[in-house]
């Protein structure tokens, strides 16, 4: 009798239990979906939120992608204009012998021609020797020995990140020393 008694008790203490669970997960169920319940059907949907997301990051994107890309070409512009100023300078130094006898005039056309993904109508080259006033061409004149000659180069340059530009002008000089 004893044992029937326990046993009883138990089945009593799981069928309790067993309830109460499903009490409980029902109760719960009615409470989650009264939480998620709104006003109208459309705002409780989530299909649009990652669309929403795209159209506010993408022109923050993009602008940092386009400013990449121009200051990627505004760069290479300038290593382009540095090393044709340096490889103008040492034709200048060199180029003593010059057929034409105008050294300045050869140095111009070097920094002209090593410079040829630039627009060479809007790439200005100057020569200073021994510190004169800058010319493009120094015809009649021969430069003396252990003189300082400086070929300055600008070119100009714009930013332009969709619709802001940013003009600016890219500037290389080189001096040599006149053998």
């Amino acid at each position: 009798m004893k044992i029937l008694g326990i046993l009883l008790r138990q089945a009593t203490l799981i069928v309790r239990h067993r309830n109460r669970s499903a009490v409980m997960s029902r109760t719960c169920g009615e409470l989650r979906s009264r939480y998620n319940r709104t006003s109208s059907p459309l705002l409780a949907r989530e299909d649009g939120g990652a669309l929403v997301e795209f159209a506010l990051v993408m022109p923050m994107f993009l602008t940092m992608v386009t400013g990449m890309f121009a200051f990627g070409i505004t760069m290479n512009n300038y290593i382009e204009i540095t090393d044709a100023v340096s490889i103008g300078a040492r034709a200048f130094v060199a180029g003593a012998g010059v057929a034409s006898g105008d050294q300045c005039a050869y140095a111009v056309s070097t920094v002209q021609a090593a410079a040829a993904n630039l627009n060479s109508s809007q790439l200005t080259v100057n020569v200073s020797i021994n510190g004169a006033s800058a010319v493009t061409t120094c015809a009649g004149t021969t430069p003396t020995q252990f003189v300082p000659a400086k070929v300055t180069a600008t070119y100009p340059c714009s930013l332009l990140i969709f619709t802001g530009k940013m003009a600016c002008t890219l500037t290389a000089s080189t001096t040599e020393i006149v053998q």
